[in-house]
């Protein structure tokens, strides 16, 4: 029973790991943007295309994802996610311009692509039907490692210059990819790829599925925007480059208690209706973002408003990853989350350099906000009418697996 209870302590602390680590070097272009706008001289909208590549890069492998995860096992598709960033951040390293620069994070983005599906799988073998906390507290890994990122990184970049944060990052993508070795419990098996086209077909039949992912790429969109641009809209509004780091540091924060709290809150108030929860938050980081456009140099209100907007706008996660592993058949957890991130993906590589664009357009970064304030509120609406209908076929589903396990 100790041992048992050991085990899956391991299996979530590990996971907690390996996605603060990925997000590290995932997240790394965040907290540098600034720098890497100065460095290569390139405009906003370029600074959004590096967001986009990396989404591109997950959006690549994200159809594959259940091969790898489902067939050869969470933690030895983890190993292969972090060679592929190894190789990715080495590329960033030796870039001589900006186009090789974005090539290394497209690789980084195939790499990190790979982990969060992954953890997904063996949080749900090892925790389910207990699994919405363990899963909180495994996504937190997310904002734990962009903070790291936004601590650590500038100071590297000062001391060693602007590739130094991109050598160690490599370093440490690859000796997480020497040191994991794939658990003897996961059973590898071989794969039916005639098979597992009609599993992927068979997901993308699933309404539901399609219809959640296709309406949160709003958050996504949101996310990752404000991931790219809060640094740069601080900066513009008169804050100085390390207050407006500080402030991202606090947006961090707030999505790392916002993943385990709202995954955490999703158990007492709707249990068995969890996209209420998701739709909640949805409308909560809508009003945020709102109320964020018009932030003024008060320190004290900014380092408010930055959690609130980063406990909503980024700690939904937590919720969205939960919900669709729940609506995944078993054994295709893996397919599902990266499908999932698949759809969920073109909000950001098509709406963050939107945003560029926007602010590029309006000579300002406020204009963002607003305009992703109505977006996410008016998809929250949509999710909100449609919820009855992907309640009902969730309960039709769980009752047809309670019916075959009696």
């Amino acid at each position: 029973m100790l041992k048992n209870k050991v085990y899956s302590l391991n299996v979530m602390f590990q996971s907690l790991l390996f996605i603060s680590v990925g997000n590290l070097i995932e997240a790394s272009y965040s907290p540098l943007d600034k720098i890497i706008k100065d460095h290569f001289l390139i405009d906003s909208a370029m600074v959004g295309l590096l967001t986009s590549v990396i989404f591109i890069g997950l959006a690549t492998v994200s159809p594959f994802v259940g091969y790898f995860v489902d067939h050869l096992g969470s933690f030895r598709a983890i190993k292969i996610a972090f060679l592929i960033m190894a190789i990715g951040s080495t590329l960033a390293t030796l870039a001589p311009n900006f186009y090789i620069f974005v090539s290394g994070f497209y690789a980084i983005g195939l790499g990190y692509g790979l982990v969060t599906p992954a953890t997904n799988n063996a949080v749900m073998r090892t925790y389910y039907p207990y699994h919405a906390t363990p899963m909180g507290i495994k996504q937190s890994g997310v904002p734990i490692g962009a903070s790291t990122a936004a601590i650590l990184l500038p100071l590297i970049s000062i001391r060693y210059g602007f590739f130094g944060p991109f050598i160690i990052l490599a370093i440490i993508a690859f000796i997480f990819f020497v040191l994991i070795r794939g658990e003897n419990h996961e059973n590898a098996s071989p794969i039916d790829f005639r098979g597992y086209v009609k599993e992927i077909k068979g997901a993308f039949r699933n309404g539901r599925f399609i219809l959640i992912n296709v309406l949160v790429a709003a958050m996504s969109w949101g996310q990752q925007s404000l991931l790219t641009y809060s640094v740069l809209f601080t900066s513009s509004i008169g804050f100085k480059l390390f207050t407006a780091e500080i402030l991202l540091a606090s947006i961090l924060i707030g999505s790392f208690i916002g993943r385990i709290l709202w995954a955490s809150l999703s158990n007492r108030l709707f249990p068995n209706r969890r996209i209420l929860s998701l739709i909640m938050v949805m409308i909560l980081s809508s009003l945020f973002f709102f109320i964020y456009s018009f932030l003024t140099l008060n320190f004290y209100l900014a380092i408010g408003m930055s959690f609130v907007l980063g406990l909503t706008a980024i700690g939904w996660n937590g919720v969205y990853i939960t919900v669709i592993s729940e609506i995944a058949p078993r054994g295709k957890i893996g397919l599902y989350s990266g499908l999932g991130l698949l759809i969920i993906s073109f909000g950001t590589i098509l709406g963050t350099p939107f945003s560029g664009y926007i602010s590029d357009y309006t000579h300002e970064y406020s204009t963002i906000w607003q305009i992703l304030a109505a977006g996410i509120f008016a998809v929250s609406i949509l999710l909100l009418i449609f919820s009855g209908k992907i309640l009902k076929k969730k309960d039709e589903s769980d009752a047809e697996i309670i019916t075959k396990m009696s």
